[in-house]
């Protein structure tokens, strides 16, 4: 029996839906296009392939999960079939649930299962599944900041149009690549900026918030919308894979003197272009109603803790206007 209490950023989940029988008929035809969502802790999504006129469905699909932490208790997966239909809603055919247990759950020994499906006239759906435990020197950067900063210069942006109240300062190695021509000040813009040599990409979000909003408010809004937008592109690629990692961490209490007045964190691993890459998010809130999401994209699961310390002397560095004054003095961070 295996001893840990919880699993950890080292394990992943690798999980096969293999099969359904006996579903219940949808279509006029006798038969349904079955598909099956899977959820892992209430909001890490995969979807199989679909399957057509099949009432008995083979899959065979594979998943990786690189990311299974639940502090609150064993990992839940659930399982929803789904009948595909072109123009119309998606008909629903039934549910299962398996919890696993991190004290019960051998790590790298496959585990095959058969689940009766609930709220459903009949069938069930077969899966197979393990945990493994990845090298330790693999695992996710952590979400603490660096006492100190990696050697790397800095540039402020001021030949484009949103200069004039919004100064990014970004890497030297990373150049513009693309923005809204007519930025505002009242409202909301992007602009983004890659390296031409890692092809990481740092992306900034601009929103004024407006008189009435709360940061807590507009930052879940916008990460809403965001991550959503990224779940929707990756989806539609054939193996591709959305998992938010942490969402809306107070972050704030780790900086001293920068010039916004709240800071959350949020991270993801998500699919661009058919290969995986990690999204890590600060959102920070000035006093001047300002909003400004600054995402670090890279590409695989892990993002280093340089350029993790390198984002976070983005935002730091970065001068929002407000009114006629600029930000006068460099802000610190805690050690």
């Amino acid at each position: 029996m295996n001893q840990n209490k919880c699993f950890t950023i080292n394990d992943r989940l690798i999980l096969t839906v293999e099969s359904a029988s006996h579903l219940a008929s949808s279509d006029l035809n006798g038969y349904s296009d079955p598909f099956v969502d899977i959820i892992l802790n209430k909001y890490l999504e995969r979807r199989t392939k679909i399957i057509k006129k099949n009432l008995n469905p083979i899959w065979n699909d594979t998943f990786v999960f690189y990311y299974m932490v639940n502090e609150k208790g064993p990992v839940t997966l659930d399982f929803e079939i789904y009948d595909w239909d072109r123009f119309t809603r998606n008909d629903f055919l039934g549910r299962a649930t398996l919890a696993l247990n991190p004290e019960t759950t051998e790590r790298g020994k496959s585990y095959s299962v058969e689940l009766p499906l609930k709220d459903a006239k009949s069938g069930s759906l077969k899966i197979r599944y393990k945990v493994e435990c990845y090298e330790p020197n693999k695992v996710l950067s952590t979400p603490e900041v660096p006492s100190l900063w990696p050697v790397t210069d800095f540039k402020f942006v001021t030949d484009q149009p949103f200069s004039q109240f919004f100064r990014p300062c970004i890497p030297k190695e990373f150049v513009l690549v693309s923005g809204d021509t007519y930025p505002c000040k009242e409202e909301s813009f992007n602009t983004v900026f890659m390296n031409p040599q890692s092809g990481d990409v740092i992306s900034i979000t601009y929103h004024h918030m407006g008189p009435h909003v709360s940061f807590v408010e507009a930052e879940k809004k916008l990460m809403d919308e965001y991550l959503k937008s990224l779940k929707d592109g990756a989806l539609k690629s054939p193996n591709g894979m959305f998992e938010i990692i942490c969402r809306d961490e107070d972050v704030t209490h780790n900086f001293s003197k920068c010039p916004f007045t709240q800071a959350f964190e949020s991270r993801c691993l998500t699919t661009s272009a058919g290969q995986h890459v990690i999204c890590v998010c600060l959102t920070c809130g000035y006093a001047c109603r300002v909003l400004i999401n600054y995402v670090w994209i890279s590409h695989g699961f892990i993002l280093p803790e340089s350029k993790y310390s390198t984002l976070l002397q983005v935002a730091t560095r970065s001068e929002v206007q407000a009114d006629s004054s600029n930000i006068e003095e460099p802000p610190t961070i805690l050690p």
